[in-house]
């Protein structure tokens, strides 16, 4: 998209399609620097003049930055001051990171009608500083059924009006938005890259920062995140509920279905999405064998000590239950009663041999 943007040839509709750190964000601010740029230098901004300075602080007039929110009235305009924050600090930044900075991990995110409105007054608005507009919708994915009010404007934006929707999930995209936008699927970051960035601009040491890229797995977020954590508290609390399933006393499963309970829904989706990351990792270690686990060190036992427990057709059904547990969140199931369920249904599984 380098060259497109180069040649101002840029799709007036995209999807970015992938995790936060695979770069989704940099890349579309990097392109419309590119075309704001009042002294670009073959296919790059120059990064000095105004317009590359106010697109680098995110405080460019013609850019609209819509973001989920809480709530049916709250918009973008009402946060957007920490969403800028933080994005400043780290461009890589997940729903999660959004979540902690404005304290909602109890509350469901959206993109809602009043937001949509102000999107729409934003497209019939003249651009202020020149010619070009650009509408950026970052975690598109929590666009409900109200965003197919935004289908004309997609299919038929204002004249050198440019929209980006930063997405992580296909299958959360509607398929009327889909069919509209150019899709480009965001390829993970090497190891080799993260490696640098960390070494770089975090000042980590090259044998941490070789560990830490290679857990990553291609997501410069999950090796930021590393950085600041020494564990994934995620990791440890479905390693304890497998425990909890395994040994099948319901005063224990109980327990462990009312904390996740408390944990807030987006807190209990990064669980489920923790456990089926911690499943293909057990997959790899019967595949594979263990030393291609993408694992923190003290990760990596659990693993191999689940590993012991499921075969491969256990393994599947484990992850049936768990994307089962995925869709009542989804559709706000009661998640206390839900956990309990679930957990008796892989108590089954761990002893079905």
């Amino acid at each position: 998209m380098q060259r497109a943007a180069q040649d101002h040839k840029v799709p007036h509709a995209s999807i970015l399609l992938g995790p936060p750190g695979r770069g989704g964000l940099p890349i579309v601010r990097a392109l419309i620097a590119r075309m704001l740029c009042k002294n670009p230098e073959g296919g790059d901004s120059c990064g000095e003049c105004s317009n590359c300075q106010k697109t680098h602080h995110l405080s460019h007039p013609d850019i609209h930055w819509t973001v989920p929110t809480i709530g049916s009235r709250s918009t973008s305009a009402d946060v957007i001051q920490s969403w800028k924050e933080m994005m400043m600090t780290q461009p890589y930044s997940s729903l999660s990171d959004w979540q902690e900075k404005i304290e909602a991990e109890n509350k469901q995110f959206n993109i809602n009608v009043r937001e949509i409105q102000d999107i729409i007054e934003f497209a019939g608005m003249k651009s202020y500083q020149g010619e070009e507009k650009f509408l950026v919708i970052w975690m598109a994915d929590h666009l409900a059924l109200d965003g197919n009010r935004l289908l004309k404007m997609i299919e038929e934006p204002p004249n050198g009006m440019y929209i980006f929707l930063l997405a992580q999930g296909r299958e959360s995209i509607l398929n009327t938005i889909l069919s509209r936008c150019r899709l480009l699927v965001l390829d993970p970051l090497t190891d080799e890259d993260i490696q640098a960035f960390l070494q770089n601009e975090k000042k980590v040491d090259s044998p941490t920062a070789q560990s830490l890229a290679f857990q990553a797995n291609g997501n410069l977020n999950t090796a930021l995140r590393s950085v600041e954590q020494a564990q994934d508290a995620g990791f440890l609390d479905f390693v304890d509920w497998m425990r909890a399933c395994y040994t099948g006393r319901t005063p224990d499963i109980i327990q462990r279905a009312d904390a996740f309970a408390k944990m807030g829904r987006e807190a209990q989706k990064h669980l489920i999405q923790v456990g089926l990351n911690t499943l293909q990792a057990i997959l790899t270690h019967q595949y594979l064998g263990a030393e291609q686990l993408r694992l923190p060190v003290d990760h990596q036992k659990p693993v191999k000590n689940l590993a012991k427990l499921l075969n491969i057709q256990q393994i599947d059904q484990v992850v049936q239950l768990l994307q089962t547990a995925g869709q009542g969140l989804r559709q706000n199931a009661h998640a206390k009663i839900l956990y309990t369920h679930i957990s008796h249904q892989i108590h089954l599984v761990f002893h079905s041999n």
